[in-house]
């Protein structure tokens, strides 16, 4: 059940990308432009979608403490572990979003979002097909 409500969920996000996609670039509703959001947003938006997924919180319950030596304390060497991977972390996605600064104007050009559109909707296609497919 688990396996088919994410393939159904996958097919939502892809078919609402495709449909996006067909938007014509230009001014929004009522001759307003869309703009993004500022880097605050999208900050908190990112901290938000971050604090909110157990994913992580499972990643460092599971897999630091097979680092932890024997005889270390384990809740502060995995802490430690933890803050060095977390300013890791933060040095790659700075880097990463220097870079990705650079491609700024050319990201926002109209013809480049809809085929980024275009192919992250197939790609979503493409995974729920997977998913489907997949009977294991």
């Amino acid at each position: 059940m688990l396996r088919i409500l994410g393939a159904a969920y996958l097919a939502f996000l892809g078919a609402t990308a495709l449909w996006h996609s067909r938007r014509p670039a230009g001014p929004g509703p009522a001759g307003q432009t869309t703009t993004p959001a500022g880097r605050a947003a999208a900050f908190r938006t990112g901290l938000g979608t971050n604090l909110l997924n157990p994913k992580a919180g499972v990643f460092y319950m599971s897999l630091i403490p097979q680092f932890v030596p024997s005889g270390a304390p384990m809740f502060s060497t995995t802490l430690l572990f933890t803050a060095i991977d977390v300013i890791e972390l933060a040095a790659w996605y700075w880097l990463l979003s220097r870079a990705v600064s650079t491609l700024g104007t050319r990201v926002q050009r109209p013809a480049f979002r809809r085929r980024l559109e275009q192919l992250t909707g197939v790609a979503f296609l493409g995974f729920a097909t997977v998913l489907l497919a997949n009977r294991s």
